[in-house]
Order: structure tokens, then C-alpha cells, then sequence
């Protein structure tokens, strides 16, 4: 009562003192404590409402308006769309230009990028032809203790100036400088180690050392048969897109099945240490782009591929201290020691609730893997309550130690399987 003698209850209609004081509202038909058959608009005396008439100009004015606004989304979608293709064809054309001016050659992985198969009685690496072979020197490969016994590829050095010393100190005898390009066996260990700096051939890697002639394979460069790019291209005009295969990848499916398939060529690209934690140079094989545009097996090169994206969606968002990444290339084998460093190395950076993803293939079929905290949890799209323990070993192990170096070694780690039910797709 007091607000409405200083004018600051607002009353109207059915809106009066009483329905505001118990916070009610009344009935719309109806008026409080005055009986039945008494609507609002007789008690309270409010105007009658006019009622509007839609007529049929104004039907067709509505109905333009609408046609309008949806002709301005097709528009807005096609530009969209326009843009993406020009984005892709620049892509393409900064793929063939890389193309024609050089070759790469493809590092060993254990894990087979064609069939998502660990073969571990795989030792050989597959290489690609090189165009050109490095200045004052040539590819080769590098073994330790026998001949056949290859640990490493790299390249090697033949001029004088640069065999007299390495890092400081005399060349020895029947030695030459070579640099270590890449790894098959990284624990292997090297013919001249550095004691706790370089002892593993995969601590080598982008290093110059010097390595005994008689265990340098020289591998002489193959000259390639002059691409005939018109034929390429005429090719790349004829290919027809599988049904299966999503019309938004049409040209990169046409690509893959010409260009990178006539000139046997890889994508590579270098990923910024924050992604998996180290250093690493992706390598995507034409056989990888086909398959997965025709919805086969995929290997741990796409699913890197995809994670790297991922990394740049949470980093744009600002969530890079709340996800990150496990390389799905260093899972495999994964009872090894160096992979329980590396997963304890990367549990320390970042907060201590940072979400962990990573991709494992316990055979033929690819799992996910999720580290929060203690919890392990993992989601197999098989649907079936499997036990991988030599991976959930792997998994636990790791995390025990982590929490013994931080201080908390009360947690116990715990381990959970997901259904199939509760994975979901996020477009």
C-alpha cells in the first residue's frame, strides 16, 4: 500500500495489489473474490480489443519477405561455398608447384598407414625416388655393428673441408660427417655416443655426427621420367567421384587419384611442438587420402592429421590449457619405456586437470583414450567391454609415476570403459 500512495506499484487489469502481494496471478478469466460468471474485461472496464484483419496484400508482402530472406541465405551459402572452392584450388596449386620443384621420401613408422595394421615384424623403410640429391653430399642409409643391420637414414658428407672435424674435434679414421635425417630403429644405440646428451639413435635425429664409412649405405638418386602434365591433367578432368565419396572432397579425391598417384608425392607438413609435445614432421601417403575418402581403414597419419586440426579449433578458443594431444604414432608398441617417458613428460605440462586425447590400435580397429586427472576412460567403438591390458598397463603405470613425481602418490588411477552409447559425433 505503501508503494502505490508514492506512485510506485504499476496496476493493471488483472495485475492488482492483491495478485502482486501473494505472487499469484489470477485466472485469465476469471476476477479474484468477486464470484463466477465476472470476467476481467467487465470488472475492470478495459477497452475492447479491435481485431485484426490480415488481408491478402498483406499475406503476399509476408510471403515476398520470406521468399527474399531465403533467396539472401542462398546467396550467402553459395558465396560460402564459392570461397571454400577457391581456397581448395589454391591448396591444390600450392601442392603441385611443391610437387614439381622437389621430391620427399617417406620416414618408417611402425604402424601401417594403409590398413591401421601393426605388422612389428616390419623393419624395412619405404622410400620414394629423390629428384635431387643434396649439396656436397647424398642420401643414404646407416646401419650399426652389421651391414644389414639399418638403423637410421640421413645424408652423407663428401667434401674434404667438411670431413676434417666434427663439433670441434678431429674426424676420425675411416669415418665420415653424416646427418641423421630420420629414424627406424630409435633405440638403437649409436656407433660414437655422447654420454647423457646422445646415446639413442632417435636422440640423432636432425644431428650431424660421424658415423663409420663402411656402415654409410649410399643410395644413388633414381632419375624420374618427365611428367607429362597435360596428360595429368586430362586425367584429373576424367576422374569420376565415387558415390560414397562426399561431394565436398571431390577435388581433393580427384587430386589424390591423379596428380599425387602419377608423381608418387606425400603431404608433409611440420606440426608445432604444442600439438603432440615434440617435435614431428607429418607425412600423409596418396593411398592415405584415398582411403579415407573412400571410407576405409585409416592409419595413425590421419588421425594425426585430424588432431592437428583439433589443436587449432582449442587454441583459437583459448582452451589449450584445458585439452591436448598424445601422438598416435607413439602408442604403438606401447610396453616400451620411451613411450611411459614421453606420457609421463606430457602429463607435467599444463594444469593438472588437463583432458588428454589419444588414439590407440590394439588391432584392425582404431580405440580413444581419455585422461582426466586419475580417471582413464575408454571409448571403443566395437561396443564390447574388452580388456586391452597390456594398453590399459601402459596407461596406468605411467600415470602412478606421475603422480609419485607430483607429489600425489595416494591417487590411484582408475579405469573405466564407455558404451558405445555415450560417444557422440560433433559436427
Amino acid at each position: 500500500m505503501e508503494k502505490k500512495r508514492k506512485g510506485e506499484l504499476e496496476i493493471s487489469g488483472s495485475s492488482d495489489v492483491l495478485s502482486q502481494a501473494l505472487e499469484t496471478p489470477k485466472h485469465s478469466g476469471r476476477v479474484r473474490g468477486v464470484g463466477g460468471f465476472v470476467n476481467p474485461s467487465t470488472y475492470f472496464k478495459l477497452p475492447k480489443q479491435k481485431r485484426v484483419r490480415i488481408t491478402k496484400a498483406k499475406l503476399l508482402a509476408r510471403d515476398r519477405e520470406r521468399d527474399r530472406e531465403v533467396e539472401e541465405t542462398k546467396k550467402i551459402i553459395l558465396e560460402k561455398q564459392a570461397k571454400a572452392e577457391e581456397l581448395l584450388h589454391k591448396k591444390i596449386a600450392q601442392l603441385e608447384a611443391l610437387i614439381t620443384e622437389k621430391a620427399t621420401y617417406t620416414p618408417y613408422s611402425p604402424i601401417s598407414d594403409k590398413g591401421s595394421f601393426h605388422d612389428k615384424e616390419k623393419k624395412r623403410p619405404i622410400y620414394l625416388d629423390v629428384d635431387k640429391v643434396q649439396e656436397n653430399g647424398g642420401t643414404c642409409e646407416l646401419a650399426v655393428n652389421t651391414i644389414s643391420n639399418i638403423v637410421a637414414f640421413g645424408t652423407v658428407f663428401d667434401d674434404a673441408d667438411i670431413n676434417k672435424t666434427i663439433h670441434g674435434a678431429p674426424l676420425k679414421e675411416g669415418c665420415v660427417r653424416v646427418s641423421v635425417d630420420g629414424e627406424i630403429q630409435g633405440d638403437a644405440p649409436l656407433p660414437f655416443p655422447i654420454m647423457g646428451e646422445m646415446e639413442f639413435v632417435r636422440e640423432a635425429v636432425g644431428s650431424h655426427m660421424a658415423w663409420p664409412e663402411e656402415f654409410v649405405i649410399r643410395r644413388q638418386p633414381v632419375k624420374k621420367k618427365k611428367r607429362n602434365m597435360d596428360f595429368v591433367k586430362s586425367m584429373f578432368n576424367k576422374v569420376e567421384l565415387p558415390p560414397f565419396v562426399p561431394k565436398r572432397c571431390k577435388l581433393l579425391y580427384k587430386h589424390a587419384t591423379t596428380i599425387m598417384k602419377q608423381t608418387s608425392e606425400a603431404i608433409t607438413t611440420v606440426l608445432d611442438d604444442n600439438v603432440f609435445g615434440i617435435h614431428k614432421e607429418l607425412f600423409i601417403l596418396t593411398e592415405n587420402v584415398i582411403d579415407l575418402l573412400e571410407m576405409k581403414k585409416i592409419g595413425q597419419g590421419v588421425i594425426a592429421a585430424y588432431m592437428v586440426q583439433l589443436h587449432e579449433l582449442i587454441t583459437e578458443q583459448d582452451e589449450l590449457e584445458t585439452f591436448a594431444f598424445i601422438d598416435p604414432a607413439a602408442t604403438y608398441n606401447c610396453e616400451r619405456s620411451d613411450f611411459s617417458s614421453y606420457l609421463v613428460n606430457r602429463l607435467k605440462e599444463g594444469k593438472a586437470d588437463r583432458i588428454f586425447f589419444m588414439s590407440y590400435n590394439p588391432g584392425e580397429h582404431w580405440i580413444l583414450t581419455i585422461i582426466w586427472e586419475d580417471e582413464i576412460y575408454i571409448l571403443d567403438p566395437l561396443g564390447k567391454s574388452i580388456h586391452y591390458q597390456a594398453w590399459e598397463n601402459s596407461m596406468i603405470n605411467p600415470i602412478k609415476s606421475f603422480n609419485a613425481e607430483t607429489g600425489r602418490a595416494n591417487k590411484v588411477p582408475k579405469l573405466k570403459l564407455l558404451p558405445v552409447s555415450m560417444i557422440y559425433v560433433i559436427d
